[in-house]
């Protein structure tokens, strides 16, 4: 979803391509008329709507974020009562937490043409309310097949959730205060995914696996109907209304031709995303990455509860805390991205992941406990520069599909990759899972070094804007004279191509 700074009422200048895009990132064609170009002082402005509050936005994306997660990988703190219930091995337990994740790569594309017919807000409202409630009762299916099946439905409406969280907020927001109220919402997934962890397995020794999950579904819910009520709503474009304009014909061949058009126009869009190179070798890592994020985090449970640690749920639990370290690197991802752009951050997520990895091969708990909160750091840093990367470098008239695209392969990742990779732990323990795992990050390194990624250029200005402006009032842009030659160029590359796309 998906860096995180936390909202402030600092706020710097964007960049006018960016601030122009937004009326253009809808990717459903409409009889809307073309928007009017900003003027320079709206361009400079970069804040978006007028009146949309950073940090209410921020919080209602963070109890998105709680919700969804929450319910996706609150499982993973019992898998080992549920090994023991269903009398299956820990790699398969792994496909219980697969089963969700897999439903949302299914929802993510879905999801992406509902928005366009119903609006944005509207169809996250939906995902994230029904999606919780699918949660719920899976929980009380009879049999592990039945629960597996309402993890995938849940899944499946849960996914609405992370591909239409970043275009909402490119549809309120812009520029720096963008980075910030996605940032957060990165933050709410880290906050989910600990909490739910963290009360499942103390919940799950005192009143079995089934309390447990029923117990953090109830709190999920109550933040998804919090989301719904106080979600912010835009005065114009597609995060309100469907893609459809009130004056389009209703009926008949002229419906049908403009049904086969938007069609068109949404593959269009996402061939467009997919000839980016560095938007491919984004989607690839969050494949990967998120892979060795969901086995790791799925089977270090049996890693404790083994020799020589033979630790309780309720102390296993406590280890799921290391995943709040995800929000601080996170923010630290926000910092570093305007300084050192996205290959040199990301690089040193990568290394953090690994250098993480290797410290849990030490028969020591301290040592397993710091590479757990080591590696949760390098992931969620790599992640949240990587979704923050894609919604700002993808064209305005394909940022929907972008996401959509970064979403789909995160949340394969998650199901599929995550549930082989697993499987190394059965094959022959620990040792050859971490040895599988670092594989695949030296793989997600090369390949993101090896590729060109351009500087967003709302980053860019953050740095080459000595004075931020006060959050919702307009800052100048200097001239770009005062720039080396060859940053003077990428930003005229960049804002002479962007214009042309919308």
């Amino acid at each position: 979803m998906p860096s995180s700074p936390a909202p402030s009422a600092a706020a710097s200048a964007s960049d006018a391509p960016v601030a122009a895009s937004h009326s253009a990132s809808s990717g459903s064609a409409s009889s809307r008329s073309t928007p009017s170009v900003p003027t320079a002082a709206e361009s400079s402005r970069g804040s978006g709507q007028p009146g949309v509050s950073t940090r209410r936005l921020a919080l209602v994306l963070l109890l998105a974020g709680f919700a969804s997660f929450a319910e996706l990988y609150a499982v993973q703190g019992l898998l080992p009562s549920l090994a023991a219930d269903f009398g299956i091995s820990a790699a398969d337990t792994a496909w219980i937490v697969s089963a969700g994740t897999i439903g949302v790569a299914i929802g993510v594309f879905p999801w992406a043409w509902a928005a366009g017919r119903i609006g944005r807000l509207q169809a996250l409202r939906i995902a994230t309310i029904v999606g919780v409630l699918l949660m719920l009762v899976s929980t009380l299916a009879p049999t592990l097949e039945l629960m597996l099946v309402g993890r995938l439905l849940a899944g499946v409406f849960l996914g609405g959730v992370p591909v239409l969280a970043v275009p909402y907020v490119y549809d309120l927001l812009s520029g720096r205060r963008a980075a910030v109220a996605l940032a957060t919402y990165i933050s709410g997934t880290t906050i989910g995914g600990a909490g739910g962890r963290l009360l499942a397995g103390p919940l799950g020794e005192w009143l079995g696996w089934e309390s447990a999950l029923m117990a953090i579904s109830g709190l999920s819910l109550l933040c998804a109907i919090l989301f719904a009520v106080l979600a912010p709503v835009p005065a114009t474009g597609s995060a309100l209304v469907p893609a459809a304009s009130s004056s389009a014909p209703s009926g008949g061949f002229a419906a049908r031709t403009g049904i086969r058009a938007a069609r068109t126009s949404q593959w269009s869009r996402i061939k467009a995303a997919l000839a980016q190179p560095h938007l491919r070798r984004l989607d690839l890592q969050g494949l990967l990455l998120t892979g060795v994020m969901v086995s790791f985090y799925s089977l270090i449970g049996f890693r404790l509860a083994a020799e020589p640690f033979h630790l309780s749920p309720t102390w296993t639990a406590f280890v799921f805390l290391a995943y709040f370290a995800g929000t601080f690197s996170s923010r630290l991802a926000g910092t570093w991205l305007p300084r050192f752009g996205f290959v040199r951050t990301d690089l040193v997520a990568l290394a953090l992941t690994a250098v993480g990895l290797g410290l849990t091969l030490i028969p020591h708990l301290v040592a397993v406990v710091a590479g757990v909160v080591i590696f949760t750091a390098g992931f969620f840093m790599a992640h949240s520069a990587a979704v923050t990367t894609v919604g700002a470098t993808s064209s305005p008239a394909s940022r929907s599909q972008a996401s959509a695209l970064y979403t789909l392969c995160f949340y394969l990742g998650s199901g599929v990759v995550g549930g082989f990779v697993a499987l190394a732990y059965d094959f022959s323990g620990w040792a050859v899972l971490i040895g599988v795992m670092l594989l695949i990050i030296a793989f997600a390194g090369i390949s993101a070094a090896t590729t060109t990624v351009p500087r967003p250029a709302f980053l860019r200005a953050s740095m080459d804007v000595p004075g931020a402006a006060a959050e919702g009032q307009p800052a100048t842009r200097e001239p770009d004279s005062h720039l080396p030659d060859s940053r003077r160029a990428d930003s005229r590359q960049l804002e002479s191509r962007q214009p042309a796309s919308s």
